[in-house]
């Protein structure tokens, strides 16, 4: 399962509305591509929050390994073209 596999529909859905309009989307979009480092650790953790205010090292651990494998890749292709 993808880290984005994981990703809460609320997360997006601000109003709860059970609907992402644009803005809702573009404002989550906003806070990841742009936001500070704090309101980018907010999303994130909102992500794999299941609502009680705390991440489980199992979710933890899954949110981390597709980026773990991603950096393990880049650095074999940057040592290989060395």
């Amino acid at each position: 399962m993808t880290c984005w596999g994981l990703c809460r529909y609320d997360v997006f859905d601000v109003d709860d509305t059970k609907q992402v309009a644009l803005s809702e989307l573009v404002m989550g979009l906003a806070q990841v591509l742009g936001g500070s480092q704090e309101e980018k650790a907010h999303f994130y953790f909102c992500l794999y929050d299941d609502g009680r205010g705390n991440l489980e090292k199992q979710k933890v651990r899954t949110a981390a390994l597709p980026w773990v494998a991603l950096l393990l890749a880049i650095v074999s292709d940057l040592e290989r073209s060395l």
